[in-house]
Formats: C-alpha cells, structure tokens, sequence
C-alpha cells in the first residue's frame, strides 16, 4: 500500500460532488507507504481539464492517505499546501475558488 492523492471539488465547501483519484503514475515522481512526491502542475492541469471552458469549482480540496502513519498533515504537508493551491490557481487562471 502506498500514499494516493485525491481531489475533492464541488460548487460549494458544503456539498462536495466529484472525488478525482490521481493514481496515475504521470502524476508522482514516487508514492511509498510514508510519502509521496508529486508533479503539482500536472496534477492541477490534469483536474482543471475536467472542468468545461477551465470553469473552476468553488471549492477544491487536495489530500492524500498516510497508509504508514498518522492522520495529521505532516509539516511538509503544510509547507507545501500554498505551492498547490498557487497549482490549481495557475491551472484554472483565477482564484475564485475556495482551498
């Protein structure tokens, strides 16, 4: 069992509607039980291409499993959330949507 990254979005933070897997191996540089090094823009690229005429959702939410550990975000987990966001910001060309 390795790390897995999804994303949630939806038309509002209370009413999720679509749970994306990116499982694809296109998106990671690597994936183990304790972690999971990923390629952030294609990721994003990748959600905001689901999307018609690059229309965000409201709301988008990025996680992945900790198969091997706790159910707390790790620091670099953390650290790295505004680099993501910056991702699907890119990816989608706005910020009119919630993180």
């Amino acid at each position: 069992m390795v790390e897995t990254v999804y994303v949630i979005t939806g038309p509002t933070y209370t009413q999720p509607t679509d749970m994306i897997r990116l499982d694809n191996e296109e998106y990671f540089v690597s994936a183990t039980k304790t972690s999971v090094s990923f390629k952030t823009r294609k990721m994003a690229r990748a959600v905001a291409r689901l999307f018609p005429d690059n229309e965000p959702p409201k709301v988008i939410a990025r996680f992945h499993t900790h198969p091997g550990g706790t159910l707390r975000p790790s620091q670099k987990d953390k650290e790295s959330a505004s680099a993501i966001e910056q991702s699907f910001e890119d990816a989608f060309e706005t910020d009119d949507f919630e993180f």
